[in-house]
C-alpha cells in the first residue's frame, strides 16, 4: 500500500508548477518570434549557401573543414548543419527558421536546467529563462538564418557546463564529454573560443568546494590546448581573404566598443538598421545605463561570491571578441553570448531583492495579506519587463521582415522569369537596393552556377557603366515592391 508523504507531494507540486512556468515562457517566446517564420531568406543568408548546389555534401563538408570553401568564417559545424537542412528540405526558409527557433528554445531549457542544478532555485531559473527569452537584442540572432551557428555554439557551451555539474562516479567521462561539447561550440562559431576559461574556472572554483590544483591544471591544459591550436588557425587569414581584418585588433576602441556593447545589453533602446547600431545614434540614457552596469559589475566582483564573480567573468569574456572591432557601429547580435550569464545575474539579484522586500513587508503585513501581495508584485515585475521588451521585439521583427521582403521578391522573380539561364549569363537589376555581393550570392545559390554574373544599378547611380545588352542578359527593373522583367517594364512605360 502506497503511503502518502506530504513533503514528497509538496516537492512534486512545486516541480509541476515550475514545469508549467517554463512551458509558459517557451510558449510566449514562440508567439513572439512566430511572425518571422515565414520570412524569406535575407541576402546575407545566401552567402552561406552558394556552394550547396555545386558541390556534393561530402565534398562540401571536407572543404569547410579545410578552409577551402568560399565563406571567410570558419564555422564548419554550423555550415555542415545548414547543408544537412538543405539536403532534407531544399531552400525552404521556413525549415531553416523553425530550426533556429528550436535551437533557441533548447538553449532556454538548458539554461533552466543549469540554474536548477546550480541550486540557484526555481525562481531564479524561471526568471533567467524569461529574461533571456524576451530580450529584443535577439531578433537578428534568432531570425537571421546565418546566425544559427552562434545559437548552436551557445547551446553546446551550456551543455558543456551541464556536464561539468555531474558529480560523483564517472566524473572523468563527463569531463571528456564537456570538452567535446566545447569543441562543438567552437566549430559552430569561432567566437566561442573566448569562453575557454569559463569551464575551467567553473569546475575549479565554483563546483568544487576546495581548489584541486591538479584537476584545475589538467582542465586548464585541456582547454588551453584547444585555444593554442584553434586561434592560429582562425587568424591564418589575411587582408586578401577579408578586408575587414584591417580594423580588427587591440586599441583604444576596445573601451568604446565594450561600453557600447554593455549599453546594448542592459538597455537595448536604439533599434538596429537592420542589424547594426551606429555608435553616435546610441542615446545618452543608454550610455548611462551601460556605465552604471559596468560600475555595478565591478562592485559585485569585489564583494560577491565566487559564483557571482564567475558569472561576471563569463559575461565579460563573451563580449571580448566583439570589442576588437575598430568601427563606428556595434550590433545587438554581438551580445547574444553574454546575454546568457547576464540573464542569470539579473534574475539572481532580482530574486534576492524580492526576498529582502518580502521579509521587510512580513514585519508590517499579516501573513494572509502577504501571499497575494507577493504574487501581485511578481506579476507586476514580470509585466514591467515583458511589455516593453515584447513591444521592442515585435517592432524589430517587423523591421527585419521588411528587409527580407525585397530578397524574397528577387528570388521569386528570378525563378519565374529566368528558370534556366545559360552559363555565363548576366543578370542586371535596375533601381534595386540589393548589394552586388549578396545579389550574386543569391543568384549562385538559386542556380548553382558560379559563371553567372550580377550587376545592380541603384537609382542614385545611373551613371554606372553596364554596357550593351546581349541575348544572354536578363534585365529587371525594381518598381515599388515589384521586380519587373524588361519586357513588362517597357510595355508599362
Amino acid at each position: 500500500m502506497m503511503r502518502f508523504s506530504l513533503p514528497r507531494f509538496g516537492e512534486r507540486l512545486r516541480g509541476s508548477v515550475a514545469l508549467l512556468g517554463l512551458t509558459a515562457v517557451l510558449a510566449g517566446v514562440i508567439i513572439l518570434y512566430s511572425p518571422t517564420l515565414d520570412d524569406p531568406f535575407h541576402g546575407d543568408d545566401y552567402v552561406a549557401f552558394t556552394e550547396f548546389k555545386s558541390k556534393s555534401i561530402l565534398t562540401y563538408s571536407e572543404d569547410v573543414l579545410l578552409f577551402q570553401d568560399s565563406n571567410y568564417y570558419w564555422r564548419p559545424l554550423g555550415k555542415i548543419f545548414h547543408r544537412v537542412l538543405y539536403e532534407v528540405a531544399g531552400l525552404d526558409a521556413l525549415v531553416f527558421r523553425l530550426t533556429a527557433l528550436g535551437v533557441f528554445l533548447a538553449t532556454l531549457v538548458a539554461l533552466y536546467a543549469f540554474c536548477v542544478r546550480e541550486r540557484l532555485g526555481t525562481p531564479v531559473a524561471l526568471a533567467s529563462v524569461f529574461i533571456l527569452g524576451v530580450l529584443p537584442n535577439h531578433v537578428v540572432s534568432v531570425a537571421w538564418v546565418t546566425n544559427t551557428s552562434r545559437l548552436m555554439a551557445v547551446l553546446f557551451f551550456l551543455l558543456c557546463l551541464l556536464l561539468l555539474q555531474r558529480p560523483g562516479r564517472h566524473r572523468l567521462l563527463y569531463e571528456a564529454a564537456a570538452v567535446l561539447c566545447f569543441v562543438a561550440a567552437v566549430l559552430s562559431d569561432e567566437t566561442a573560443l573566448a569562453l575557454a576559461p569559463v569551464p575551467v574556472l567553473y569546475a575549479g572554483l565554483v563546483a568544487d568546494k576546495q581548489i584541486r590544483w591538479r584537476s584545475l591544471l589538467a582542465r586548464g591544459l585541456a582547454y588551453g590546448f584547444l585555444v593554442a591550436v584553434l586561434i592560429p588557425m582562425q587568424f591564418s587569414n589575411t587582408l586578401d581573404d577579408e578586408a575587414r581584418l584591417s580594423v580588427y585588433g587591440l586599441g583604444t576602441h576596445v573601451v568604446t566598443q565594450g561600453w557600447a556593447l554593455v549599453s546594448q545589453l542592459v538597455l537595448p533602446l536604439t533599434p538596429p538598421e537592420p542589424w547594426e547600431v551606429m555608435l553616435d545614434s546610441i542615446r545618452p540614457l543608454q550610455w548611462g545605463a551601460g556605465l552604471a552596469a559596468i560600475a555595478a559589475g565591478a562592485l559585485l566582483f569585489a564583494v560577491g561570491s565566487a559564483r557571482m564573480r564567475w558569472l561576471l567573468l563569463w559575461t565579460a569574456l563573451s563580449l571580448s571578441p566583439f570589442c576588437l572591432w575598430g568601427v563606428l557601429y556595434t550590433s545587438p547580435r554581438y551580445v547574444y553570448m553574454a546575454a546568457v550569464p547576464y540573464s542569470v545575474i539579473l534574475a539572481w539579484l532580482s530574486v534576492e531583492l524580492f526576498g529582502v522586500l518580502r521579509r521587510v513587508a512580513a514585519e508590517r503585513v499579516s501573513t494572509a495579506l502577504l501571499v497575494p501581495l507577493s504574487r501581485v508584485a511578481v506579476a507586476g515585475a514580470a509585466g514591467l519587463v515583458l511589455l516593453p521588451s515584447a513591444s521592442m521585439l515585435m517592432s524589430r521583427n517587423d523591421l527585419w521582415s521588411q528587409h527580407t521582403e525585397d530578397w524574397g521578391t528577387l528570388a521569386m522573380e528570378l525563378r519565374r522569369e529566368a528558370p534556366e539561364p545559360a552559363s555565363g549569363s548576366r543578370i542586371v537589376l535596375f533601381y534595386g537596393t540589393w548589394s552586388d555581393t549578396w545579389a550574386r550570392a543569391a543568384v549562385w545559390t538559386i542556380y548553382g552556377d558560379h559563371s553567372l554574373t550580377v550587376q545592380v544599378i541603384p537609382p542614385y547611380r545611373l551613371d554606372v557603366e553596364y554596357g550593351p545588352f546581349t541575348e544572354k542578359d536578363f534585365v529587371f527593373y525594381k518598381v515599388g515592391d515589384q521586380l519587373l522583367p524588361s519586357t513588362v517594364y517597357g510595355a508599362r512605360r
